[in-house]
């Protein structure tokens, strides 16, 4: 009966900015700077733990920039880069996170690769102002950089192999 009571308001005090619909459009702005080319918009939608990591903003802009040029000669572009809704987000700490899963499409002039990914949304402000780490290059071991005590109910999805398809 307790616990019954508590579970309502646990999630409360959570803002609306930390529903799963909220997180998804913030992602999906973040996936959309970076597609059209808005390294200034999306390294504010980055992690601010990867942003020190790297050097700081102006590193993070440049080498974004530098990978996105190279997949341009090589031939690459991003046809789209969808991001769906996740589950609840969780607490963790004084944070909340989630894990948002996102399919990214690419082409080059023989192929269209498509590849399922997730990111996890960090948020330290009750949901006001969400973060974002890409979830490849993630394993358990690395999350615990973002969040030093990751609960239990953060599960990493597994990773996907890329679905190669011929134009």
């Amino acid at each position: 009966m307790f616990a019954a009571m508590i579970i309502p308001l646990a999630g409360a005090d959570k803002s609306p900015e930390a529903t799963p619909e909220a997180i998804r459009k913030t992602a999906q702005a973040c996936a959309d700077a970076l597609q059209k080319g808005d390294y200034e918009a999306f390294v504010e939608y980055t992690h601010p733990k990867i942003i020190a990591m790297v050097g700081g903003k102006k590193k993070m802009m440049d080498m974004i920039k530098s990978g996105m040029d190279e997949l341009n000669k090589a031939g690459m572009t991003i046809i789209s880069y969808k991001i769906e809704a996740p589950a609840e987000a969780i607490s963790v700490g004084d944070d909340l996170a989630a894990i948002v899963p996102t399919s990214l499409e690419m082409k080059s002039k023989t192929d269209k690769i498509t590849q399922r990914s997730y990111l996890l949304a960090v948020s330290s402000d009750n949901g006001k102002h969400w973060t974002f780490v890409d979830g490849a290059g993630l394993d358990d071991e690395k999350v615990k950089v973002i969040i030093p005590n990751p609960p239990k109910e953060l599960k990493l999805p597994a990773k996907a192999e890329p679905v190669i398809e011929k134009n």
